[in-house]
């Protein structure tokens, strides 16, 4: 964490990036797995790379593809052994994210996002709203019970 000075490391129960507070927290008791090491390089990415916010989930998805693959970038610098099928895991859990939002309530065709937390169905003409945040249904996964289902 010395090698990355402009930012604040603080031990939490997940891997989560803050641009407001420049801080990148960690599950501390879990960085002995190797796959945590590459997660925390991956929050490190979403810094390096000047993730600050997204205007639509794919978007996002675009931002997390874009912070595996810093992380991917980084890990030999670490010595770290780069583990495809958890990137493919965690990605995965922001797909079935997307998925989830996009189908219409009513139809369940997929629909078009129109801002952050609004789509529009063409099919049945429903709109709908879905929540801001990561964490609440339709959520993403946690990438670690994805990676243990192969």
């Amino acid at each position: 964490m010395a090698y990355y000075p402009g930012l604040e490391f603080i031990p939490s129960s997940r891997f989560v990036w803050s641009p407001a507070q420049r801080t990148v927290y960690y599950p501390a008791r879990e960085l002995g797995r190797e796959s945590n090491q590459l997660g925390l390089l991956h929050e490190i990415g979403h810094a390096e790379l000047g993730h600050t916010s997204y205007h639509s989930d794919i978007h996002l998805l675009g931002m997390e593809v874009d912070a595996w693959s810093y992380a991917r970038q980084k890990a030999p610098e670490f010595g770290l052994t780069v583990d495809e099928a958890h990137i493919h895991a965690c990605l995965e859990s922001y797909r079935i994210w997307v998925h989830k939002r996009s189908v219409c309530p009513r139809c369940q065709f997929h629909g078009m996002q129109t801002t952050p937390t609004k789509f529009h169905c063409f099919m049945c003409r429903r709109r709908w709203r879905v929540s801001r945040g990561l964490s609440l249904q339709p959520r993403r996964m946690d990438c670690r019970s994805l990676a243990s289902r192969d």
